[in-house]
C-alpha cells in the first residue's frame, strides 16, 4: 500500500463555495507560473506532486516541491508580491485555481481559511530554514541524507525489502537540490549503498527496511505511516 508523510493537521477544504474552479488535469511538465511573473491565481492540489525551481546565475536549481492538499503560491498571494520560484508538474496533477483577487478577498473574512494558510505559510518559512541550513553544511554526505529525509517523508510505497519513493525526482534534480555535479553524486550514492543506507532500485533509489535513514522517515511519523491513495 502507498504510504504518505504530512505536517499538515488535516486536508485543506475550500471555504466557500465558487472560490475555487471544479477540479481539472494538468499534465507532467504543465507550467504554473514562472519566476518573477506577477502573482494572479493561488492552486488547490488535490493530487500529484510540484516542483519548485530557482534561476541562479544561469542554473535551474530544485528548490523544494508541493504535496497533496497544498496551495501553491499561497505566499505570493497573501504578499502580493511576484512569484520567487517557477513551479511545474512534477506528476500529472489534479488542481483547483482560485483567482488571485478572489482569494484574497476570502481570506479578509474567512477565519478558517486564514488559519489554514497561517499553517502554510509557518510549514513554508520551517521548509526555508532547513534548505539554508542543509546548503550551508559543507558535508556533502550530510546534504544528502537530509534530501533522502525529505524526499521520503513527502510520500513512499513500503515493501518487505524496501522505502520507495512517491515523489519522482530525476539524479540531475537531486544534484542541483545538494548543490554538487551529478557525478559527485553518483560517488556518494555509491558510498550511500556500500554503507547500506540506500538501495539502488531501477532507476530511483529506496531506503532498506531497517536502515537508518528508513526509520527516521518512519519515526518522522510518531510509527508507522498510515496507508495513503496518494
Amino acid at each position: 500500500m502507498p504510504q504518505a508523510s504530512s505536517n499538515r493537521i488535516a486536508p485543506f477544504v475550500a471555504p466557500k463555495d465558487g472560490l475555487f474552479s471544479r477540479p481539472f488535469l494538468v499534465r507532467l511538465g504543465y507550467s504554473f507560473f514562472r519566476q518573477d511573473d506577477g502573482a494572479v491565481a493561488v492552486w488547490r492540489l488535490r493530487s500529484g506532486f510540484v516542483k519548485l525551481t530557482r534561476c541562479e546565475v544561469g542554473r535551474a536549481l530544485l528548490v523544494g516541491w508541493r504535496s497533496p492538499d497544498w496551495l501553491v503560491g499561497v505566499s505570493s498571494a497573501v504578499l502580493n508580491r511576484r512569484y520567487p520560484v517557477s513551479a511545474y508538474a512534477l506528476t500529472e496533477c489534479l488542481v483547483e485555481r482560485a483567482d488571485i483577487a478572489a482569494f484574497r478577498c476570502a481570506r479578509a473574512v474567512d477565519l478558517e481559511l486564514g488559519a489554514e494558510i497561517q499553517e502554510m505559510l509557518s510549514d513554508e518559512l520551517h521548509e526555508m530554514a532547513l534548505l539554508v541550513d542543509c546548503l550551508c553544511s559543507r558535508d556533502r554526505r550530510q546534504r544528502l541524507k537530509r534530501l533522502l529525509v525529505k524526499w521520503f517523508k513527502a510520500g513512499f510505497r513500503a515493501d518487505a525489502a524496501a522505502l520507495r519513493p512517491l515523489l519522482p525526482l530525476t539524479k540531475r534534480e537531486l544534484a542541483e537540490a545538494i548543490d554538487v555535479a551529478p557525478e559527485q553524486l553518483s560517488r556518494l550514492l555509491t558510498d550511500f549503498e556500500n554503507r547500506h543506507l540506500i538501495r539502488r532500485l531501477g532507476g530511483t533509489v529506496g531506503l532498506p527496511q531497517g536502515s537508518p535513514l528508513a526509520r527516521i522517515v518512519i519515526g518522522s511519523q510518531g510509527g508507522p505511516p498510515a496507508a495513503s491513495t496518494i
